[in-house]
């Protein structure tokens, strides 16, 4: 996420918190595991301490599992294939630079065991492929 959006969604979030904008309030990892979770109580008041930006900071920032880091790795080699295969150049061309800068973001985030098996058996085809 650019950097402008993510400081728009870290600035919804405390606005969340410090106002009456929701009753509930959730952080959620792609696979819909919870994060961070809060509700309001009656008379208005938060369960828990809001800190639902706090969440999102923590999230953004963890360093991914190994299975986390080869679905996404993965993921951009078979988004990347399927550009390749286009009949027009710039599509080829746009596939491979997509691919480079994805990966390129992700990096701080890539388990190293992942990268070195995705190295280790790029252009090897799976039994079940």
């Amino acid at each position: 996420m650019h950097d402008a959006c993510y400081q728009g969604v870290l600035r919804g979030a405390e606005v969340g918190d410090r106002e009456e904008f929701a009753d509930r309030v959730a952080v959620l990892r792609p696979d819909g595991r919870l994060i961070y979770g809060n509700q309001r109580i009656a008379g208005g008041g938060w369960q828990q301490p809001p800190r639902t930006a706090e969440g999102i900071n923590w999230e953004r920032g963890r360093p991914w599992t190994v299975a986390e880091s080869r679905l996404f790795l993965d993921a951009v080699l078979e988004f990347q294939q399927i550009g390749l295969s286009a009949p027009i150049p710039w599509i080829r061309n746009e596939a491979i630079e997509g691919a480079r800068t994805a990966n390129a973001l992700a990096a701080p985030r890539l388990h190293p065991d992942a990268v070195t098996l995705h190295i280790a058996t790029a252009g090897v085809s799976r039994p079940d492929a």
